[in-house]
């Protein structure tokens, strides 16, 4: 998922330089990476909550203050892939649960007002056409 929409956002994308948050992110991820090597799997997979948290910080910030600005669809379906993945866990313990819960948390802090504003101008939108 997440690297299918790195490429789609490297190819579709706007080109723009990184912001600072985004070259964090990525030395983040990165350093999660090579965590994963040196001190185990575990701090690699803390490492790399952190940085999607980090990283979700300004598209949460923006959803909440204009929410129009961001794919309603489109956090919604990730946020479906997210349920499905925590579905098919069959045994849940830290190291299988941590990503997808603290993943699908943020998905939802970021899903819920784009679904609100889309409902509100749907109501908007009958409420209009019915006067």
């Amino acid at each position: 998922g997440a690297g299918v929409m790195l490429v789609l956002c490297y190819t579709r994308g706007e080109s723009k330089p990184y912001e600072p948050i985004e070259k964090i992110c990525l030395c983040l991820s990165g350093g999660a990476f090579v965590l994963s090597f040196i001190a185990g799997p575990l701090m690699g997979l803390v490492a790399t909550v952190i940085s999607a948290c980090i990283g979700g910080g300004p598209t949460l910030v923006k959803a909440w203050k204009d929410p129009k600005s961001e794919s309603t669809v489109g956090w919604v379906l990730m946020l479906a892939a997210t349920a499905t993945n925590m579905c098919a866990i069959e045994e849940w313990t830290f190291k299988s649960g941590f990503l997808p819960v603290m993943v699908g948390t943020l998905q939802i802090s970021i899903a819920l007002p784009l679904v609100a504003h889309s409902l509100k101008t749907y109501a908007e939108t009958l409420w209009v056409s019915r006067v």
